[in-house]
């Protein structure tokens, strides 16, 4: 069909944001996260479920002070929300990347390849603050930092990163320039 109006359980949304792998991601005029869709790897922050499960929301996007289910604590205070077709989910907070969902991109920092997913919103490591945007296509992202500067991180194929290097990968937000 066409645009449906969301329920109004979904609260009032400020963003809607939609998602790369089969699902939605909404943040609420207070910045707390919604969620719907499909769980893949951890992208809908919502603690571990069985992979391939339709989750038929809104359900809140669970906090970064949450290690196991059940946790009450709920991610809030969200400026904007990006999700990736590699099942990986980017938030900003207070100028802070949170990541969370598969763990086989270099967009989830140092935590590197076959390691478990994160099912729970983390810092990203090594990524500083200071951020006011974020933007991500299937397997990097890009920030707009301090100084109004951008940074790029994850796979850098087809020059993705902005440095040049074909099939470089960074773990961690770094400076783009120009030559």
């Amino acid at each position: 069909g066409g645009p449906v109006q969301l329920r109004a359980e979904w609260g009032v949304v400020r963003t809607p944001r939609g998602g790369g792998w089969f699902n939605v991601f909404t943040i609420r005029q207070d910045g707390t996260v919604m969620t719907s869709g499909y769980f893949s790897n951890g992208n809908l922050g919502i603690g571990p479920q069985t992979n391939d499960t339709a989750i038929n929301g809104p359900v809140a996007v669970l906090a970064d002070t949450c290690s196991a289910l059940p946790c009450a604590d709920v991610l809030t205070g969200v400026t904007d929300l990006v999700n990736t077709n590699t099942a990986v989910t980017l938030a900003l907070r207070n100028g802070q990347i949170y990541t969370w969902g598969a763990r086989n991109q270099a967009l989830q920092g140092d935590y590197g390849f076959v390691r478990p997913n994160v099912y729970f919103p983390r810092l990203l490591p090594n990524s500083g603050g200071g951020y006011s945007a974020l933007s991500a296509s299937n397997a990097h992202a890009l920030a707009i930092g301090p100084g109004n500067v951008v940074y790029a991180w994850g796979a850098g194929w087809r020059g993705a990163l902005g440095d040049g290097v074909d099939g470089s990968s960074r773990n961690a937000p770094g400076m783009v320039t120009t030559p």
